[in-house]
């Protein structure tokens, strides 16, 4: 549609009191039809993409339809950071995350995604500082929220772990990825996944470190 015929058009939905319920309707049909963004799901991502980055001008009123728009502003941030667009991810999952913040709580699981996504943001733009407050604050709300031994805390550590290795903080990130380890160990047990991972992460710390032949021995 022409920018003169779009502004014409609101312009009148505005003069009849229609633009929020059109505004709330296109936000409703977005949240249905934009997936997450897994890679499966890219060619759909990418044909709705651009939609969805114009809805960051399309705050509906209600709380509720406030959180279906935080929905899609995070899986369009998703979608942002999987394709390496940084600078919109940071955009798009910022305004996800301060929505979700006053609408859901600061300890909601959907929140704390958010303010996941936002760090992640961060760590991959190199704002190492920010991304490490972010990571604290997400790690120790949800060991308070779902236990210090829950599959998302554990994430949640092994993120600041590696936060902290690429600060050079070797012995916080050894200490933290040690602890991930032992407790994926006992939690989900030696062989599986997750416990593999936090495995090799302690590995190649320790490579980092010059202590190739601990590294090797692990990695084996």
């Amino acid at each position: 549609m022409h920018a003169i015929v779009q502004l014409a058009t609101r312009k009148w939905l505005e003069d009849n009191s229609k633009l929020e319920r059109w505004k709330q309707q296109f936000v409703s049909n977005l949240r249905a039809a934009f997936p997450t963004g897994e890679y499966k799901n890219w060619a759909a991502c990418q044909a709705l993409y651009a939609h969805a980055k114009a809805a960051i001008g399309q705050q509906p009123k209600d709380e509720l339809l406030i959180a279906e728009w935080a929905t899609v502003l995070y899986r369009a941030a998703w979608f942002a950071e999987r394709i390496g667009n940084i600078t919109n991810a940071k955009i798009l999952a910022t305004k996800a995350m301060k929505a979700r913040k006053k609408v859901l709580g600061q300890e909601d699981k959907d929140t704390l995604w958010s303010v996941a996504m936002v760090r992640l943001s961060y760590k991959l733009g190199g704002q190492w500082d920010d991304a490490e407050k972010l990571f604290v604050q997400v790690m120790e709300t949800r060991k308070m929220k779902l236990g210090a031994d829950h599959p998302d805390t554990l994430t949640s550590m092994a993120n600041l772990a590696s936060t902290y290795r690429n600060q050079g903080r070797w012995d916080d990130a050894e200490k933290l990825f040690v602890q991930v380890m032992e407790t994926s160990k006992t939690k989900l047990g030696a062989d599986h996944p997750s416990t593999l991972t936090s495995m090799a992460n302690l590995a190649f710390t320790w490579k980092a470190q010059g202590r190739s032949v601990e590294a090797i021995l692990l990695l084996k």
